[in-house]
């Protein structure tokens, strides 16, 4: 560690000590809400936001390796939803390696920034999760229509139909 304030400090080692620290911590504070919930008799997981598109260690503070331990499931939240479809492919070596349920949230834009889904959307997603092998997610009560926010309004959506054409199976 480094004495406090840490002013006049440079270079890649003190940045390489920064991010080593950080996700040092993160998995310290992981591990022991791991440990709260398992003692409840829960399941644990978190967020990992989208660890095979950013560098983890950089943008969220935490080491992969060091969560996994602790993780009972993997939730991964990205914005791999595009205008014609999904593309969460960059995950299949993931979901296959990690053992673990991987659940996948994908948004166009972002929380309260996507329109409500179209049932084109939600068979896409349902189509592709089951190519890749993750288990799709959608938060339903994340969207906007104006400025107004919105739930999912499920009336407006049938079951989800796997196209065996896009999917490969």
């Amino acid at each position: 560690g480094y004495a406090l304030p840490a002013r006049g400090r440079r270079g890649e080692a003190v940045i390489r000590d920064c991010l080593r620290f950080r996700c040092r911590a993160t998995a310290s504070v992981i591990a022991e809400c791991a440990r709260v919930c398992r003692g409840a008799g829960k399941e644990f997981g978190v967020n990992l936001y989208d660890p095979c598109w950013h560098t983890p260690e950089l943008h969220f503070g935490y080491d992969l390796a060091s969560l996994a331990p602790h993780l009972d499931y993997n939730l991964i939240e990205n914005h791999a939803m595009g205008r014609t479809g999904v593309d969460n492919a960059h995950l299949a070596g993931f979901v296959a390696d990690s053992g673990k349920p991987t659940f996948v949230v994908s948004y166009r834009k972002g929380i309260g920034l996507d329109a409500h889904w179209s049932q084109r959307d939600v068979d896409a997603l349902v189509t592709e999760a089951a190519s890749v092998g993750y288990n799709p997610c959608i938060k339903a009560s994340e969207f906007v229509r104006g400025r107004t926010w919105h739930a999912l309004d499920i009336g407006t959506l049938s079951a989800p139909a796997i196209t065996r054409k896009q999917s490969g199976l």
